[in-house]
């Protein structure tokens, strides 16, 4: 899944990516722990 989303990203290269591209870093750098907490 990861690597579709990166060629589909790579292929259209608009500000998309460039706008998700931080928001799923700081998701996936964040505990699960951390992200129950906020949920």
């Amino acid at each position: 899944l990861g690597n579709i989303l990166g060629a589909v990203a790579a292929y259209i290269k608009g500000a998309w990516d460039k706008a998700v591209l931080p928001v799923f870093l700081f998701l996936s750098n964040m505990p699960a722990f951390g992200m129950a907490i906020i949920l």
